[in-house]
Order: C-alpha cells, then structure tokens, then sequence
C-alpha cells in the first residue's frame, strides 16, 4: 500500500507562475514532479493555496488562513504518512506584525493538529523563502517592503530552530530554490524541478533527510 504524502503551503505550493500569475501544470509544478518520481511507493496530496498565511488571519478568507483551513484540512486527509508543512512567507507582508513568538506558537500548533491525527506521522518543515529585492518593484510591492525582506532572513532560525526541538525534520529550501527576478517571491519552472529532486532525495534517503545538519 503506498503511503500518503500531504503536501501544505502557500502560493510556491501551489505552483504560482511569476511570469504569467497562472499555475503551473502538473508537470511542472513541484508537487506534481515529486508525485511522478515517487509514484512506485508515495501519493501525493496537494493543499497549496495562493496568499495563504500560515499564523494569521488573512481577510481573504477562510482557505487562505492556513491555521483555520489546517482543520478542514485534516478531516479531508486525516493521517498522513508524512505531511510537509510550508507556510509563513505571507505572514512577512506588511500589513501584519512581526512577531517571531508567534510564529513558534504558530508552528506548535500546527504540529499538535497533525500529530493528534497521526501521532506517528513524519512533518518535513519548509522555511518561508528569502524574498530578494526585486519584489519591491514587482506587482507584490504592494503587499511587501524592505521590512519583509530582512524578516525573511530573520526567521530562518526560527525555523531551524523549531525544527530541532521539536522531533520535527527541516527541508532548507533557500539553499538551492531562489526567487524568480520577475517577482522575487515565485519560482521558475527549473527552480520547481530542482525542489521536486532534492525533495524525493530527502524523502527517500534516511541519511539525508536525518535532522544531523541541525546538530
């Protein structure tokens, strides 16, 4: 029986093109890649969302609020095998304020939802992407400023962090994923297909996808 991989983000999950502000097809998406290259033992859930939040409440609705959606979420797929957890990139928008203490109470929370479900279940923790510049004159400008992009940077840590105290494994996407220029918030289609790589390798490889690099 193949198990079942649960795959939850924001707007880079959901295969947003910064050329065009289309999605991705299935084949080029990184979600989808993974899905072929595992398809032998895995099955691959997609829950990505555009300007999905991860911590807080975002006006644009309830499926955009990653800590609200996360419930129905699990009713619709209550025990993944293993559940990739990639949000907070939206969270860095000025309109919020940051606070790295809710950002750790945040992810807390989300680990106890998908741990209740599954106790047994395998997170894979995906930090929010280091936004460059090129943002600021980008369409997205409008949501983001010099503010988010040094905040970005911030709470990496945090990330890594979380990750090492909490049994749970970090996937640091920032160091081979870069933004598109275009937006640099998005990425390209190449950058997709390196994620769905490195991320079938840390899948599948134990040593690899060990938390000894947080040591």
């Amino acid at each position: 029986m193949k198990k079942v991989i649960l795959a939850y983000g924001d707007s880079n999950t959901y295969g947003y093109i910064p050329k065009t502000q289309g999605r991705y097809n299935l084949s080029t998406r990184w979600t989808g890649i993974l899905a072929e290259l595992l398809k032998k033992n895995y099955t691959v859930i997609e829950e990505g969302c555009n300007n999905r939040t991860g911590f807080y409440k975002n006006s644009a609705g309830y499926m955009q609020s990653g800590n609200l959606y996360i419930e129905e979420c699990l009713k619709k797929h209550p025990a993944p095998d293993i559940f990739i957890l990639a949000v907070g990139t939206n969270d860095l928008q000025k309109l919020y304020d940051f606070n790295i203490k809710f950002f750790e109470n945040g992810l807390m929370s989300y680990i106890e939802k998908i741990k209740e479900k599954n106790n047994n279940v395998r997170i894979i923790l995906i930090p929010p992407v280091k936004i460059t510049k090129d943002i600021l004159t980008s369409y997205f400008g409008l949501m983001f400023d010099e503010k988010s992009i040094e905040n970005a940077i911030v709470i990496q840590d945090t990330y890594v962090n979380f990750a090492r105290n909490n049994n749970t494994e970090f996937f640091d996407i920032n160091e081979f994923a870069h933004p598109s220029e275009i937006d640099g918030l998005h990425y390209e289609a190449e950058t997709h297909k390196i994620i769905a790589e490195k991320l079938a390798e840390f899948i599948t490889n134990p040593s690899y996808s060990s938390n000894q690099d947080l040591q």
